[in-house]
Formats: structure tokens, sequence, C-alpha cells
């Protein structure tokens, strides 16, 4: 099967060193509210593959998100939650395989060499069920001011992703995009490296993905975010 193509917008970025710096060299006092916001607004970031990295300026950038509300929903439009049910042993590679006949668990036409190398061997155990939270994408953020703005929330289950394919298995209409749009979910691989892990119906069955939270590209608006 070939590569689905991007599923991300390739828009252009700034650098988040470039207001690091200025805020470590003698400006972090005079970096205005306006200003802030309207850089969280534009959703103009350079990767970023942990906040914490960036020390002042990481707290300065949570303080404005839990702040504002503009500058939270213009990125992200909460939508629903919806409750996921407990897995007690879920291996990765006993679910996730190509298959797209009719006796097929899930449809899965296609699956990324990302999400082979990182989740296939991956064993999660009592995994309990928990309550998850629907975001739609109103811009095309990268994945560390959507992490940002998700904070402590971001980290899900492969279990429950699963969960969820299995509730829409030959694309029918559920909670998941089936109309070409993505789903994204922020899960740990099996070293414990946070992934953006996606899942897009492509009208034969399911493209599953996975792309590292460090790239400075765009998720295409209109798709959907998961969180716990």
């Amino acid at each position: 099967m070939h590569n689905p193509g991007p599923r991300r917008s390739l828009m252009g970025t700034v650098t988040l060193r470039t207001v690091n710096r200025m805020m470590r060299t003698g400006e972090s006092n005079e970096v205005s509210n306006e200003k802030l916001v309207r850089l969280i607004e534009s959703s103009l970031w350079d990767l970023v593959a942990d906040a914490d990295d960036y020390g002042n300026l990481a707290e300065v950038v949570r303080a404005h998100l839990a702040r504002s509300a503009t500058a939270r929903t213009g990125i992200l439009e909460y939508i629903v939650t919806i409750r996921v049910s407990a897995v007690s042993d879920f291996v990765a590679a006993d679910h996730f395989k190509v298959d797209i006949s009719a006796n097929a668990r899930v449809k899965i036409a296609w699956i990324s060499k990302n999400f082979t190398d990182h989740f296939l061997g991956k064993i999660e155990r009592d995994v309990s069920a928990t309550s998850m939270r629907v975001y739609r994408l109103l811009e095309s953020p990268p994945d560390d001011l959507i992490i940002v703005v998700l904070g402590r929330c971001r980290d899900t289950m492969l279990a429950h992703l699963c969960k969820l394919l299995e509730k829409q298995p030959n694309g029918e209409n559920g909670r998941l995009l089936t109309n070409r749009k993505t789903n994204i979910f922020y899960i740990r691989d099996i070293a414990g490296a946070l992934w953006a892990v996606d899942a897009c119906w492509n009208g034969g069955g399911w493209f599953v993905g996975a792309s590292s939270v460090e790239g400075p590209s765009g998720w295409f608006v209109g798709s959907q975010v998961f969180s716990c």
C-alpha cells in the first residue's frame, strides 16, 4: 500500500527560540500580554520537543493559555466527552494488522513505518476505563502547541484508540472522523517517548500513522484531537 500522503498542513513558522532569546536577554519582564497572546493565537511556532526545555518561556506560555479563553478556543474547539472501556491486556501486534478483507476485525489498509517501529511491540496491561475529551482543530498548529494547550491531559492509550476503531471497523459513522480528516492521539511508544498517532479513514480502510511531536508542520483544520 502506498503512503497516503500528507495529513498535515505545511505552513510557515516563526521560531520559539527567537522569543526565548528575547526573554533571556533582559526583556523577560517587558513582554506585553498582547504580544504573547498574539504569538499564541497565530499558531506559528517552531518545533519544541519539550516545553520545559525553554524554562521561563514555557511557564509564561502556559499561564497565558490558562487565562486566555480566546487563545485556547482559537486553536481547539471542545466537542464532547466520551467514555472508553477498560482493557485488561492489550498487545498491539494482535490488533494493528493490514487487513481489508471482509473478515477483518478492523479494516486497516496501511500502517506507517514509524508506527510499526515504535508501537507494534507495545503491550499495555490493566488499562482503566476513561473519559476522553474530543476537540476539533480550528487552526493548523503544530503538535508542540497542541500539547501545551492540553497540558497533563495530553497522553492517551493505544488500547483506547483500538477500542474506538473497533466501533467503526468499516468506516461507519461514529466518534472517529471518516471524512478523510485525521483523528489525532498523543501516545507513548515502547520506549516511553510521546508521539502523535493518527488514524484516518481513506475509503477502503483505516490508515494508521505515527509522527514525531517535534516537527514544525501543523495538522489540517477540521482534524480531531483526543485527550484524557
